[in-house]
């Protein structure tokens, strides 16, 4: 396979820098050869979450907004599925409060959520072939399920204050579902600090295996708990996220079932402690705002 990439790269690889992602992907990181670079993401045909990750983003590429990293060769065998992508030159950015990377980032998330690309306009004549290429995101939290899964088999991972929850929160879900299936934006599902990287043409935003059909609204949602996880007080994420119009276009209750979906996903999933921390956080003050 190594072999095949240099042919598609018209050079040997002279050095790999491999990433620090989380993704599902087998391999992902940067090889460098006398006449350019790539991205290289592989996964073994037995990875059988990594096979559908990538073939759910190579699938839609020709589809994603031009923050996306552009795909540029696909290879496979028996053994392994690969792509190459070019290779972006930037930093991720600093999103704890008074960074000035948050600007640029919200307006990343404006046009990621309303006038780029990645929005399927109704009306467009082809919005009934592209949507048909997403994969809806109702159908696939539905089977996750995950405070019902937690209430039934993992109750013993919660915290007292989730314990006494997790009936509303398993509600929650059901409302949560019916809202995503309306939606008609290709959302990217996981924006962080991590997957934006700040390059000389302005933020582009990588690792799309989580790419799904939804409202407008969930970037700016998830991208609110990142926030918190950056030092940003829950009150003080939702001033930010505020700004991108697509927010402020979705409903209250749609956005707190949402976070309540994220946490138990992510405790499920036994994200790292701060991810899981500020997640908590948000949903409290989410719900505390009710009463």
């Amino acid at each position: 396979m190594r072999s095949k990439i240099e042919d598609r790269l018209g050079a040997k690889v002279s050095t790999t820098v491999d990433s620090t992602g989380d993704g599902p992907h087998d391999y992902s990181g940067t090889v460098h050869t006398a006449i350019g670079s790539a991205y290289v993401l592989a996964v073994e045909q037995g990875n059988q979450f990594g096979t559908e990750a990538i073939q759910r983003e190579l699938r839609v590429r020709q589809l994603l907004p031009s923050m996306a990293p552009r795909c540029i060769w696909t290879l496979g065998s028996l053994t392994w599925t690969v792509a190459g992508y070019e290779s972006i030159v930037g930093d991720h950015p600093k999103l704890g409060p008074g960074s000035a990377d948050l600007l640029p980032v919200l307006d990343m998330l404006v046009d990621l959520s309303e006038t780029g690309a990645s929005y399927l306009h109704p009306g467009d004549e082809n919005t009934y072939r592209r949507t048909s290429q997403f994969e809806s995101l109702s159908p696939r939290l539905s089977k996750e399920s995950a405070w019902r899964t937690l209430m039934t088999s993992s109750a013993r991972v919660l915290d007292p204050w989730e314990r006494r929850r997790a009936t509303t929160f398993s509600e929650y879900e059901l409302l949560l579902l019916e809202v995503m299936s309306g939606g008609m934006a290709a959302v990217h599902g996981n924006v962080s600090a991590q997957s934006i990287l700040l390059s000389a043409s302005g933020p582009r935003l990588t690792g799309w295996h989580d790419v799904a059909k939804a409202p407008s609204w969930v970037d700016p949602a998830v991208f609110a708990v990142q926030l918190v996880v950056n030092g940003h007080s829950p009150e003080a994420a939702d001033s930010w996220v505020a700004q991108v119009p697509a927010w402020k276009q979705a409903s209250p209750d749609s956005i707190d079932a949402f976070a309540v979906s994220l946490l138990g996903r992510w405790i499920l999933a036994n994200r790292p402690a701060p991810l899981r921390t500020a997640a908590r956080q948000y949903v409290a003050h989410r719900l505390d705002r009710r009463r």
